[in-house]
């Protein structure tokens, strides 16, 4: 089709099909960033747990107990996250010890364990024991 010079810009079709366009490859990029955004924030989870770990091993050999986690995030002075109560929130993560340890229990071990708020449940993503083991949790 020829068009002459009172013709100028874009025919309905060829805006169509630009929008059809862009329309495919953001289908295509953005599960792909939302994954890699999820992946970033389970391995900032798991650099947290760590760090835990070496703090309550610091704070075990000073007071004789492993700490719980309010101790824990105001002994050492680190950002962990928001405390409410027995919960330690971070990002989209929620961390509590499991069972509610009593100090009698904190002189042998303690288990944390990180709950995902990323949707409307509440389901546990990672566990951490006395030992520095991290585990991931998937629940099928």
């Amino acid at each position: 089709m020829d068009r002459t010079d009172a013709q100028k810009g874009f025919s309905l079709i060829e805006m169509l099909m630009v929008t059809v366009i862009i329309g495919l490859l953001a289908s295509i990029g953005v599960p792909s960033m939302l994954k890699a955004r999820e992946a970033a924030q389970r391995g900032a989870t798991i650099g947290t747990l760590r760090t835990m770990h070496t703090d309550q091993l610091m704070y075990y050999s000073s007071k004789g107990r492993y700490a719980r986690l309010n101790e824990l995030n105001s002994t050492f002075k680190r950002t962990f996250g928001t405390t409410v109560g027995s919960r330690l929130y971070k990002s989209n993560y929620m961390y509590l010890m499991s069972p509610s340890p009593s100090l009698k229990s904190l002189k042998t071990g303690y288990q944390i364990v990180v709950y995902s708020l990323n949707s409307e449940y509440l389901y546990p993503s990672f566990s951490m024991n006395q030992n520095g083991e991290i585990q991931s949790i998937y629940l099928r």
